[in-house]
Parts: structure tokens; C-alpha cells; sequence
């Protein structure tokens, strides 16, 4: 019940920006980067890399639209989910937020890129963790 209760909390949080991360211990995901493929939604056959250095995500897009592009941009929030899933969200330059669900154990994302005014539901499998 108590894990049941952090994990309602730690969303309302995310969707209502009730705390800032500067208020908060810095958030981590066990891993230093993250190589997945979109295989479902708007974004099949996309291939990226994510890593994680102080406090950010670098993503590079690695086959699809964005290949060979990349930003670093600021981590909206990371949130430890149990059983291996990691909710990691930020903020792209472009206008996109991107919300995912990283699950280290079954090795599988699922995710939504947003804007104002539409969002895209996009699942894939983990190719690798490092």
C-alpha cells in the first residue's frame, strides 16, 4: 500500500509540477544509456539512444526521420516505478515533451510525444542498456 501511495503521489506531482527538481535529490535510472526501436505508433522503425549526463538526456536518433540528429535537453522528471520500469520525462527544443516508460526487465518502452496540440503512443523494445 505504502509503494502504491508513492507511486500516485510521484505522477501527481509530474502532471501538476508540484515540486521542482531543484527541491529534490537529484533523479537516476540504474543505467548509463538506453538504445531502443519504436515498433508500434506514429514513430515505427525510429531507433534512438538516450544517455544521461548530469541531470540531462542526450538523445540521438540512430534510423528513422531523426537519424543522425541530437539534442541534449533537460530531464523533466524520473521517476522510480519498481519492478525495473523507470518513468522518464523531458522537454525537446522542438516543442515535444516526451513521457516514457523504460522497462529494464522485459526490455520494452512505451511512451507518448506530445505538443499542445496532438500526441503520439509509441511502444518498442529495449535493444540495449549499458
Amino acid at each position: 500500500m505504502k509503494n502504491s501511495v508513492k507511486k500516485l503521489l510521484a505522477l501527481f506531482v509530474i502532471s501538476t509540477g508540484a515540486l521542482s527538481l531543484s527541491a529534490m535529490a537529484q533523479p537516476t535510472v540504474p543505467f548509463d544509456s538506453v538504445s531502443y526501436t519504436y515498433t508500434e505508433g506514429a514513430f515505427a522503425g525510429a531507433q534512438y539512444k538516450l544517455t544521461f549526463p548530469n541531470g540531462k538526456v542526450k538523445w540521438e536518433g540512430l534510423a528513422g526521420e531523426e537519424k543522425g540528429l541530437s539534442a541534449v535537453e533537460e530531464i523533466s522528471d524520473i521517476v522510480d516505478l519498481g519492478d525495473n520500469r523507470y518513468l522518464v520525462t523531458w522537454h525537446e527544443s522542438n516543442g515535444l515533451t516526451i513521457t516514457a516508460v523504460l522497462n529494464s526487465e522485459n526490455r520494452t518502452i512505451n511512451a507518448v510525444a506530445s505538443t499542445a496540440e496532438d500526441h503520439f503512443v509509441v511502444s518498442g523494445k529495449i535493444d540495449s542498456l549499458k
